[in-house]
């Protein structure tokens, strides 16, 4: 249970402050707002700051965000482990389980053996390639998904920013909570940004900026991960590697704002494979932490930022909802799409034995909704 849900009621407000008797954060219906005014990233939360909010909980906070020429205002599921702060766009009620709300739905159909590209893009749609395998992001004709409803099908190129040209493997990083996308192309440390209206000049970041996973230049299926906070900051790693990269995007501009490199315990491992992948395994944290599936069961919850975690895909200390009955081939990705009402929801295709859902014969997508939602500006703990 979180100290900070059952300590402090809707309504109650609690102000802390700094030694200059300045506002630092005022808690207000389960919120901790800063009062320190726009940020770039949480990397700009100083060590008084982060020493105002609780250790190792679930906690919501809110703050502007330098977002294009304006900020918005974010409000995120966050957990702070000593100097590190994890957040996240995506939340559930920390007093309950994550659960299914809605029946299996297929808005997708369509023979294609093994089919694995779908993703995540910047504005919660999901996108699969669904008439033949696709294994760039620039390859055969895709569908856009928006919760159950089929936006768009027969696209050449669905994405809202366009993916680098001429095939090459790139990785796709989603962030649904402000509305943009980066793609990203390890073999030539470049990264590009943008959202439905503009696309900012490709970046190329220096080794100390990018890590070790930026000098790797082969697949990405099967290979290459990240977990997105769904705002503007990541992690991107290589699987079989005890080293990651924590990175900040700055949306004012598409540069590097922070980056720093994590050092696991151990190596992390992929636990569910796939055939036929674009796009690696793109995994997003929900309250903070690392949520991923498993062997037909989805892993989450605990009180361990994805920034923080000494081993990111170890079970301990989190919790496990059983997903589906099937999950040959499924991946380690499941969460695909965010619909009006800003419900998550997981999907899969249905591979030889029918995937997750067990739904067809490598014929269809299937999904299903989850009580996982995307905070608002306005959100606050009750709401979820």
């Amino acid at each position: 249970m979180s100290p900070i849900l059952s300590t402090f009621a809707a309504g109650s407000v609690r102000g802390f402050t700094s030694a200059g008797g300045g506002a630092l954060w005022e808690l207000v219906d389960g919120v901790y707002v800063w009062g320190g005014g726009a940020i770039t990233g949480v990397s700009d939360f100083d060590e008084v700051a982060l020493n105002a909010l609780p250790e190792s909980s679930i906690i919501y906070i809110r703050y502007p965000l330098r977002v294009g020429s304006s900020t918005q205002t974010i409000t995120a599921a966050a957990c702070r482990n000593s100097s590190l702060l994890s957040q996240s766009i995506f939340s559930y009620n920390p007093l309950s389980n994550i659960s299914y709300l809605g029946s299996i739905s297929s808005p997708v159909s369509n023979s294609n053996d093994d089919n694995d590209a779908l993703a995540m893009d910047g504005d919660g749609a999901g996108i699969v390639a669904w008439d033949a395998n696709a294994n760039s992001p620039t390859q055969g004709n895709w569908a856009r998904i928006t919760g159950t409803s089929v936006t768009t099908t027969n696209a050449a190129d669905p994405w809202m920013v366009t993916p680098f040209p001429s095939n090459v493997q790139q990785h796709l990083i989603a962030f649904p909570g402000t509305g943009y996308a980066t793609w990203i192309k390890p073999g030539n440390s470049q990264i590009r940004v943008g959202n439905t209206s503009s696309t900012y000049s490709d970046r190329s970041g220096t080794s100390a900026e990018l890590g070790d996973v930026f000098n790797y230049s082969g697949d990405i299926k099967n290979n290459i991960y990240s977990i997105s906070d769904g705002i503007n900051s990541f992690v991107i790693g290589r699987w079989g590697q005890n080293n990651a990269q924590y990175i900040e995007i700055d949306l004012t501009d598409g540069s590097i704002h922070h980056s720093s490199q994590i050092n696991y315990t151990s190596n992390p491992s992929q636990h569910d494979s796939t055939e036929e992948d674009f796009n690696g395994d793109q995994l997003f944290a929900i309250n903070g932490a690392v949520s991923y599936h498993h062997d037909g069961n989805f892993i989450y919850g605990g009180t361990t930022g994805f920034r923080s975690h000494p081993g990111p895909f170890n079970s301990s200390g989190k919790q496990t909802f059983s997903a589906g009955t099937n999950a040959d081939q499924t991946g380690m990705d499941i969460c695909t799409t965010v619909d009006s009402n800003r419900y998550l929801y997981f999907g899969d295709w249905g591979h030889d034995n029918g995937g997750l859902f067990n739904r067809g014969d490598d014929d269809r997508l299937s999904i299903r909704e989850t009580s996982v939602r995307m905070l608002t500006a306005t959100s606050t703990p009750s709401s979820l």
